[in-house]
């Protein structure tokens, strides 16, 4: 064995260490990242939000889908419902918040001004769907209506073959419980 061959074969184990490290490193990250996005306990879908607009929006066909959103980006822009818009929102609360002394009437204010300006841009989302809707052919509205009953399943239907704790208690008692609420 040579003089040389010695410091390569050094350098040659701290690379195979070095990689050796990095791998374990990635699969424990991985691992604790899956085991930490699981925390919480809640396995339910998240609620949609008000207006049913998401899903609507979401099944439509892809050149009806675009005209909408141009439309509605057009229409956010002009009434100030944007992510800049959404940013200042949210920094005039923390400001409200944060102020000595602390101005329920003046965060009311905010919160209703929010409010009317998301509802206005709701509403107009809903008439832009309906007005694209209406102009449908039948077979194509069929269509449209498939896609909407399986919207669920495009995530996946969030987990496969996962039952609520209501469906459960559901399926345990036979339905008793809705029947008393009827």
């Amino acid at each position: 064995m040579t003089a040389t061959d010695a410091p390569r074969r050094r350098l040659l184990w701290r690379l195979v260490f070095g990689l050796s490290l990095a791998l374990n490193v990635l699969v424990v990250s991985a691992g604790a990242g899956l085991m930490l996005s699981k925390r919480g306990g809640n396995e339910e879908a998240p609620p949609m939000r008000a207006g049913f607009v998401g899903p609507m929006l979401g099944v439509l066909p892809p050149e009806d889908r675009r005209a909408v959103l141009s439309q509605m980006h057009r229409f956010g822009k002009s009434i100030g419902v944007t992510r800049g818009g959404q940013e200042e929102v949210r920094a005039e609360i923390v400001a409200l918040l944060e102020a000595e002394p602390f101005d329920a009437a003046a965060l009311r204010q905010v919160l209703e001004q929010s409010n009317t300006r998301f509802s206005a841009f709701t509403e107009a989302a809903q008439a832009a769907i309906c007005d694209r809707l209406e102009t449908m052919p039948p077979a194509m509205r069929a269509e449209y209506v498939d896609r909407l009953k399986r919207f669920g399943t495009y995530r996946g239907d969030w987990k496969a073959g996962h039952k609520s704790d209501r469906d459960r208690d559901r399926d345990r008692d036979g339905g008793e419980r809705d029947r008393e609420r009827d």
